[in-house]
């Protein structure tokens, strides 16, 4: 896709509703003082080709401080729903905190890795390999299941090999060899490390509930498909626990649980770091192609994203100490990076020249495998707020 917007011209030209700008849009507000919120009834992406409407995919979607204040918003900003491998920093942050990840020597390489919905590229095999190794451990003792590679030189790869995938090429291979690390370093058992009663998964839980400042056991569980816990909680929580991750200085950093309890600082410190291995080692979160890289690189690590099966996509934006979370409700993956790219472009979170290195996510002109363009992908909602008088 192109960078041009759903009016054909530049994206960062217009809103996708027209050249109009309210009083309650996000656009062109920057860092001004904001406060409050309005939520609009009926926020999609929808794809037109040869003139008429194809699909339309609802979404929504909260930018909160890390004061757990919903500053923007699209849909429902309260919706619940899964927060599935978006929540991956928050499931790594536990063992950065405990001093783990110092103690096995991992650099930003491996904590990327286990923040990671890798492609399966080799360097992404190897690395997490590499985490098992250090923990003395090798790909045996992952219990994530096996699927084939997202990446078609991976899928390739393996296919020259003549046998099936095995865990490590699973796209939360990262992830679980940091959750067996963790293990090894507390002196936890391996064997059923997945389980949502292993001290392990309720350590995470105790930082996902905090972390986004939902109320005690309102998080609640389901399986994932890699089987370690899924988190069932509100867009409002998961922007909250992003802007957790880099607190700006402009508004009230780190925040409190919902009890009202200072969190940790060393959960600060593992999360600035978490965020630093990200945005310096983008590829490794994500892969070749994939969106999560694309939108950290196109940003120069100002904004950090991190996406989600069935729609799901969270983000942190370094330079604003602000979180999002969106959802697309169908669950496409497609309609759900464009609704990325276009909340970051209206809360101008790109560098100039950034939407034109993002065509084929962001709305625009839709190409065929031959290069033709069939049609367009629109973003019909706006980001809403209130200012401050």
């Amino acid at each position: 896709m192109s960078p041009a917007g759903p009016e054909g011209g530049r994206a960062r030209a217009r809103d996708p509703e027209g050249s109009r700008r309210g009083e309650g849009s996000a656009a062109g507000l920057g860092g001004a003082a904001l406060a409050g919120r309005r939520i609009t009834g009926d926020a999609a992406i929808e794809t037109i080709r040869g003139g008429r409407l194809e699909t339309r995919h609802r979404v929504d979607v909260a930018v909160a401080d890390a004061a757990g204040e919903v500053l923007f918003s699209a849909g429902d900003p309260d919706l619940r729903t899964y927060w599935r491998s978006a929540a991956k920093p928050l499931q790594l942050l536990p063992f950065v905190a405990s001093g783990g990840a110092r103690a096995f020597g991992f650099g930003a390489h491996e904590l990327a890795v286990m923040a990671a919905s890798h492609s399966g590229e080799e360097r992404h095999r190897r690395t997490a390999a590499a985490v098992l190794a250090a923990a003395g451990l090798d790909e045996s003792a992952l219990l994530c299941g096996v699927h084939p590679p997202q990446d078609e030189p991976a899928w390739r790869e393996l296919a020259a090999t003549g046998g099936p995938p095995t865990p490590i090429w699973n796209n939360c291979s990262g992830k679980h060899a940091g959750m067996l690390a963790h293990c090894r370093y507390r002196g936890w058992p391996i064997l059923d490390y997945r389980d949502p009663g292993h001290p392990l998964q309720r350590e995470i839980l105790e930082v996902v509930a905090r972390m986004t400042g939902e109320a005690a056991g309102s998080v609640t569980l389901g399986i994932d498909g890699c089987g370690v816990p899924a988190f069932h909680l509100s867009l409002r929580g998961m922007a909250t626990a992003y802007a957790r991750l880099w607190p700006g200085t402009t508004r009230r950093a780190g925040g409190t649980d919902a009890a009202g309890d200072a969190l940790p600082e060393e959960w600060t410190a593992a999360a600035h770091r978490i965020v630093e291995a990200m945005a310096a080692e983008p590829w490794m979160v994500a892969g070749t192609g994939r969106t999560c890289t694309r939108v950290t690189e196109a940003a120069a690590g100002a904004v950090v994203a991190k996406v989600g099966a069935a729609g799901i996509f969270s983000a942190v934006l370094r330079d604003r100490g602000l979180g999002l979370a969106l959802k697309v409700e169908d669950g496409s993956s497609r309609a759900a990076a464009a609704a990325l790219v276009e909340c970051l472009r209206q809360l101008d979170a790109l560098p100039p020249g950034a939407l034109g290195r993002l065509e084929g996510a962001a709305p625009g002109v839709m190409r065929n495998h031959a290069g033709t363009v069939v049609g367009e992908c629109r973003a019909r909602f706006r980001l809403e707020t209130a200012r401050v008088a």
